[in-house]
């Protein structure tokens, strides 16, 4: 079964970067929260242990043009992250999402909980990391 986030969230793109001989198990990508974008960035949760991965989240500028996610999601690409489907079907489900990892979606939910709570989790200069 698929989660759902709340029309007040729209994850807009998300990229996976995981290399076996190295370990890393990194996403980044941008989400949308009551209007105001993110960039976040990390290790992916391991949803089956005590150690949870941590994001990072920065508060975009709204004058950061749709180009210059755009722009750095490619620069990502070329280092090997790997692009999550990551749109919505009609019921509201992310499938893409919970195919990449069962229950990402709830638990990316709860950590956008926490940046609505406390506000912007690490408004920096609102440039992409």
């Amino acid at each position: 079964m698929s989660a759902t986030l709340d029309d007040a969230f729209e994850i807009k793109t998300l990229l996976w970067f995981f290399d076996p001989p190295t370990h890393p198990d990194k996403i980044w990508g941008v989400v949308e929260i009551d209007g105001i974008c993110y960039n976040f960035w990390g290790r992916r949760a391991d949803l089956s242990s005590a150690t949870n991965g941590k994001l990072s989240f920065k508060r975009l500028e709204s004058t950061l043009a749709s180009r210059d996610i755009a722009a750095r999601a490619r620069e990502k690409e070329h280092k090997g992250y790997e692009k999550i489907d990551c749109s919505r079907a009609a019921d509201g489900t992310y499938p893409g999402l919970e195919r990449f990892q069962s229950g990402f979606v709830e638990e990316f939910a709860s950590r956008i909980t926490l940046i609505r709570a406390f506000g912007s989790a690490t408004a920096r200069d609102g440039k992409l990391s």
